[in-house]
Formats: C-alpha cells, structure tokens, sequence
C-alpha cells in the first residue's frame, strides 16, 4: 500500500542498474543521500557480492532461516538493541530515531518485524550535517548487529552480461561522479574485477576469442546480451581511459553480432550458427527485450552514438532501420515495459555528437570536469596527433572546432559566465 515492501532479493544488474542511475542522479542532485547510496552499493559489490576469483556473483537471496526478510529487518526491541550497544550515548535520543526510521512495536512488516527506512516526515530534523551523522551511525549499528545474524545465501555463479554492466556501471561513477574519494573507490574496484572478469568469461576458439555466458559452464551457445555488454563496456572502457586495444574491441564485437545473430532483418538470442544444438526456438530479440537493461535496445543505442565515428556503424544502423517503426510501435504498447527502447529511440539523429579531442588531454586535469557533460548520446574519441586540435561533429558536420582546452572550455561557459569574465 505504501510503497515500503522490498524484495530483498539482490541481483547483480540491480546494483549495476543503480550506480549508473545514482552516478547521473548525483550531477542534478548532489546530495550526501546520493553519495552514501554510491558509496554504500560499490562497497557491497567489493565486500559481498566479489568471488575469491575476481568475478561478481549473481545475487543474494531474500531468505535466511527459511524466512523471508528476516537478515534486514528488526523488531522494535532489536533495533534499541542494536543502537544501545553500539554507542549508549544513541539511547539517549531513541524516542527520535524510532520516528526517523519508522520503527513501531507492531512493526511495518510480518511478525512485529520493522523494514528499516528513512522517514521523509522528519528530514528536516535528519538532512542536515548533524542528523546526518547520527544516520550515518545508526547504518553502523545496524550493520554491526547484522553480522550476529545468519546471512542469505548467496547465488555464486557469475553470469557474463550482468558483469559487463557491473563494469560498465564502475566506469558511470568514475565519469560523473564529481566526489574523488567516490571515484577512487569505483576505480579500484574496476581495476580489481576487470581481469578476473575477462579470465572468467572469455576463451578462445579456433584463434578467436568468445564469451561464456556464465562459469557453470564450460561450453556455451553464444547469446547476444553476452556480447551487446562486452561492446559498450569496451566502448566505455575507451572513453574514459583512451585504451585504443578497447575501442577496436568494440567495433570488432559488433561485427560478430551482426555476423553471428543477425538474419533477414531479425536479431536473435543466441548464435544462428547453434541452432540445432537447442530444442528450443531462437526467440528474436524484441520479444525478450523487456527487463532491465534491454540488449537490444543498448545495441541501437551504441550503433547510434558510435556511427559519428565509424563508417561501418552507418552501415549497421541502414541494415536495421526498417526495423526501427515496427519497434517503435510495439514499445508504445507497452511503454512501462520498454523504457530502455524508448530512450534509445527518443533522440533525432542531430542530437548524436562526436567528441573528438587529444588524447593527451585525459591526463590534463582542467579537462576532467568537462567529462561530466558528455552523457549517452555523446561518443568521445580522441585523436593522437601532436597537437591541441579539437572539434564536434553532427552525423552530417562538424559544427564547432579550435585549439587548447581554454577554446575547448568556453563551448561549455553559461552567457552569465562569460559576461562575468568581460566585466
């Protein structure tokens, strides 16, 4: 009724799903509830969801003793408990912070259990330095009395595709995210998952490499979300560190996707080539497009954004166009289940850009912060000639160029800005 019941299952491409979505959230909301979130999820990703191998397991279950809920929610009796014993001087202020977290004796869940959350009712007495602190303390507590408690288990298989959105989503946070400490940690963690996960999914195949679907299994029938991941985490990879190895990866996986799973204008799941190792019917892709994160939909947005840069990518979208009424019709059926379609047909051709700079530049910190205003539909490449030369380019021109990031900058300064440094 009131919007307050998890599932507390935790899958993978969730907290993917939410770093991307905190990370962008943070530029138009910076606020400590943000930050915590990021901060809070990419620490949970290292501590609880990171095999010994380096590889991210896929979720966590929402049981432990056969109850469901019970490992993250407390009775009123327990979370006094929990504060108490943490630090006595919260129980001098209990009565408040039973209100804040909406914490009752008859509970907000099953059998007198209180879900924990915040209470937007008193955020004026929490969301400020002060009442922050006490929230950040009380998470403390909490996450102490927790470690007495049974946890759910964990589902320990890796599953190829969920990891390269983990990736990609570390990649999200080290862009946009303006807090460097935040940065440091998703950087870290990417250097620290990154190879394992190449190690864990990646084989080679009479001299060419291929990806596994999940570390079960030895041997697998290639599926198309596997390598649509592989692809834009590549292409992020080269966006934010210049790896020229990641780009050409890139554009590589896209040509065995449309070799590989693309025939008489329909995309299917898993490799035409292994049709007849399965009894079940390769579904086309439209159909089974319609959970978070749509790999159909991150393909023509990658084909979109990518074709300012590279011919062939051109080439790919006039193959797929007459494609592209039929889906738009069938997502409109069904918006709430086809957001990812949506946003990856909502822009006119002109809103795609090319962001050509030096290379160099990656390393010149006054041109960190223009990364930020580079989102989805924007493709940075970077040129590796021995000069300052930069420019942006439409499908069609180049509308703006210049030399050095001081002409680079003044594209991005507001007119108030540039008034104040006339005056």
């Amino acid at each position: 009724k009131e919007w307050k019941v998890p599932h507390f299952e935790k899958m993978l491409y969730d907290q993917a799903g939410l770093l991307k979505l905190l990370s962008k959230t943070s530029l138009l909301y910076p606020s400590p509830l943000v930050f915590d979130a990021m901060i809070q999820t990419i620490d949970y990703l290292r501590h609880e969801m990171l095999s010994d191998e380096g590889f991210f397991f896929s979720g966590q279950d929402a049981d432990s003793e056969g109850v469901e809920g019970l490992y993250f929610s407390f009775s009123k009796e327990e979370f006094t408990q929990a504060l108490t014993e943490f630090d006595a001087e919260l129980a001098k202020d209990m009565e408040k912070y039973l209100k804040w977290f909406n914490i009752t004796e008859e509970g907000n869940f099953e059998r007198g259990l209180n879900i924990i959350s915040l209470n937007p009712q008193y955020k004026e007495d929490y969301y400020g330095p002060e009442g922050w602190n006490k929230v950040r303390q009380i998470r403390q507590a909490i996450m102490e009395a927790r470690k007495m408690r049974i946890p759910p288990a964990t589902d320990n298989k890796g599953v190829a595709s969920w990891n390269f959105q983990t990736l990609t989503a570390l990649l999200d946070v080290i862009q946009y995210c303006k807090i460097e400490s935040i940065q440091n940690m998703a950087l870290e963690l990417l250097q620290t998952a990154n190879l394992p996960i190449q190690k864990a999914f990646q084989y080679e195949e009479n001299g060419n490499s291929r990806i596994r679907s999940t570390t079960t299994r030895q041997g697998h029938v290639p599926l198309i979300e596997d390598y649509i991941f592989f692809a834009e985490y590549s292409f992020r990879t080269y966006e934010v560190f210049g790896d020229k190895n990641s780009l050409e990866n890139g554009f590589l996986t896209l040509e065995f996707i449309f070799k590989e799973f693309y025939r008489d204008n329909i995309f299917y799941t898993r490799a035409i080539s292994h049709n007849d190792d399965h009894e079940y019917d390769n579904i086309h892709t439209p159909i089974f497009d319609q959970s978070y994160k749509a790999p159909y939909a991150t393909l023509l947005s990658l084909i979109r954004k990518w074709r300012t840069v590279n011919s062939e990518c051109k080439e790919y979208w006039d193959q797929i166009h007459t494609n592209i009424e039929n889906l738009t019709h069938l997502s409109l059926q069904n918006p709430l289940g086809f957001g990812e379609t949506l946003r990856a047909l909502a822009y006119p051709d002109e809103a795609y850009r090319k962001i050509e700079v030096p290379l160099s530049w990656l390393k010149n910190k006054s041109f960190q912060p223009y990364l930020v205003n580079f989102s989805n539909r924007f493709a940075l490449y970077y040129q590796t000639e021995k000069d300052d030369k930069w420019q942006i380019c439409t499908l069609r021109e180049c509308e703006l160029q210049g030399n050095g990031i001081e002409e680079f900058s003044n594209v991005f300064k507001t007119p108030s800005e540039s008034e104040s440094e006339n005056t």
